[in-house]
């Protein structure tokens, strides 16, 4: 930890790697959060400079990791991270960043939006650039989900030990996640406000997250997020006109009806606002959807 400090960015870069891979092993996260790795690692980010697609991943990786401990989590969820991380994300840096460090910022930042309201903020100034721009990278996410193949630096990484944070959850889910969870986690986190929700429409991804809640092959995780996402967006007029369009009551029953927890839970508030619409509250009708809310409701407690 101490040589994080160092004047040679060989010698950080070195470090930062070796601490990554140790925080892959809870042993070894709280050693590590003991000898002061979240204030160091923050200093690397700061000062990458130049040297960030050598020092930033693995940087990221290890407090992505060490999050899990309470402390590193408030350290890393504060508005002054978040505009560090933005401009990898946003590609509104001085150099196009690789995947795997955007994949990497997204996953802190998605951390940070889901507590911190000050960094939805933050991505809805501008009007909304920051979310547009995490909008894009949501839809061509789906898009390469659907085709099937999955990106080369998805398939292992064992510096980064992903955990799928579900919108409403009482427990976070250890799964995996990639750039498509933190997208979507960014999303769902400004659809909170009605002009993220706004710019959400705009930005053209609300068939996205419909086809995302169709997608067979997608986790759990991303069908509640989606359904949350589209729950709240569904509040705003000109995103209910648009959802009414969509296929999105059969896959938001078949989830209230196989599904357990939040999942169901968000399944069934998304069904509640969509019916509103009269076409939504009609297909709802036709699908059985009365009856399949009825028998769940018990289960959710609602």
């Amino acid at each position: 930890v101490e040589l994080l400090s160092s004047t040679s960015v060989d010698v950080q870069a070195s470090a930062v790697t070796a601490i990554g891979n140790l925080s892959a092993g809870k042993a070894f996260r709280k050693h590590l959060v003991t000898a002061g790795v979240a204030p160091k690692m923050l200093g690397v980010i700061r000062q990458a400079g130049v040297h960030a697609e050598v020092l930033l991943p693995n940087a990221l990786a290890a407090l992505h990791n060490c999050s899990l401990i309470a402390e590193v989590m408030e350290a890393v969820t504060t508005d002054c991270v978040a505009s560090l991380l933005l401009p990898y994300v946003t590609a509104k840096c001085n150099f196009k960043p690789s995947r795997l460090l955007v994949r990497r910022a997204a996953a802190i930042l998605a951390k940070g939006a889901a507590r911190n309201r000050a960094i939805t903020t933050m991505m809805l100034s501008d009007n909304g650039g920051a979310l547009r721009s995490v909008a894009q990278i949501f839809e061509a996410e789906v898009v390469h989900l659907r085709s099937g193949v999955q990106h080369e630096e998805d398939v292992v990484d064992p510096t980064c030990e992903e955990e799928d944070e579900l919108e409403n959850y009482d427990n976070e889910e250890a799964e995996g996640g990639g750039l498509l969870d933190s997208s979507l986690r960014l999303l769902t986190a400004c659809s909170r406000e009605e002009s993220g929700a706004r710019v959400i429409c705009d930005a053209g991804s609300l068939p996205f997250l419909v086809q995302l809640l169709n997608s067979p092959i997608a986790k759990t995780n991303l069908h509640g997020n989606s359904a949350l996402c589209i729950a709240d967006c569904a509040k705003e007029p000109r995103c209910l006109a648009v959802l009414a369009v969509q296929p999105v009551v059969p896959a938001l029953l078949d989830l209230a009806h196989h599904k357990t927890g939040q999942v169901q839970k968000n399944s069934a508030i998304a069904l509640a606002r969509l019916a509103k619409n009269p076409h939504c509250l009609q297909a709802i009708r036709d699908n059985h959807g009365i009856e399949i809310l009825a028998r769940s409701m018990p289960k959710m407690n609602m």
